[in-house]
């Protein structure tokens, strides 16, 4: 860090990288938005890698668990790590645990099940399948996911 803008740029990236983990892609972004200049940023980003304080990988696979928790299926965790900025590759990667239609399958129906709890008592009928279908489709599950969970329920 030779300069006063290179220290200022990696002081910045610092205190972004603080508060939580970002992918390469969104640092940059992050530190352009705050007038950096490419090479400032170039070298911030490699000095950050080096260190071990920015990994596309590691940022990819908790934000995957965490989509996951939050009950999002597959399609939509591909477009949010998409729109972060992480490499195709990298993406590929940390999906193939989460990408199972099994795996797939068994969170469509924890999301499912817990969207049903208010109606427990009630007669479920396949009046509100479209409706569940569509809230699940844009949850980020596959037709035939939410085809094979809905039919689960209503047997």
């Amino acid at each position: 860090m030779d300069s006063e803008p290179s220290k200022a740029c990696y002081q910045k990236a610092l205190q972004i990288l603080a508060r939580r983990d970002h992918s390469c892609a969104e640092l940059v972004r992050k530190l352009r938005s705050r007038g950096f200049g490419t090479p400032e940023i170039d070298h911030v980003i490699r000095e950050c890698r080096r260190l071990g304080y920015l990994s596309d990988s590691r940022f990819a696979e908790v934000y995957v668990r965490q989509l996951q928790r939050k009950g999002y299926g597959i399609n939509t965790v591909k477009h949010k790590l998409f729109t972060k900025g992480i490499p195709k590759a990298v993406m590929q990667d940390k999906l193939i645990p989460y990408g199972s239609d099994d795996a797939q399958l068994e969170l469509c129906r924890s999301v499912l099940a817990k969207k049903m709890k208010p109606f427990a008592g009630d007669n479920q009928s396949q009046a509100q399948a479209p409706k569940l279908y569509r809230y699940l489709l844009n949850r980020g599950f596959s037709g035939h996911i939410i085809r094979q969970a809905i039919d689960e329920i209503f047997r």
